[in-house]
């Protein structure tokens, strides 16, 4: 839900990098939790509204990036900053959920 945030930040120019890199890698986790991993026992339109939606999230930010911001594939500045997002969600993960990544996902949520 962070990312979903962080994307309507941007795409209203209220924060300056993309959060293309994290929709992305988001984008790709989806599929593979929901779609993939046999322990999932979700129902499938379930599934396949998030990975959509998920779809969605990601072609508004190329647009944003590429379309409105002409911005190039890599910005290293962008992504150093994707990353210390990322590492600051897994320090919450820990710290207030005493949770790992996988545990949260793998575990917890299913």
């Amino acid at each position: 839900m962070w990312i979903w945030i962080l994307s309507i930040l941007y795409f209203y120019n209220i924060i300056k990098f993309s959060p293309l890199y994290l929709s992305f890698f988001a984008l790709l986790f989806t599929i593979y939790h929901s779609l993939i991993y046999k322990k999932n026992y979700n129902h499938i339109y379930y599934k396949l509204l998030i990975v959509f939606f998920e779809i969605f999230v990601l072609l508004v930010n190329a647009y944003k990036h590429f379309y409105i911001d002409k911005k190039k594939l890599l910005i290293i500045k962008d992504m150093i900053i994707n990353t210390f997002i990322f590492l600051i969600y897994l320090l919450f993960l820990k710290i207030v959920l005493n949770k790992s990544f996988y545990e949260y996902y793998f575990v917890y949520i299913l």
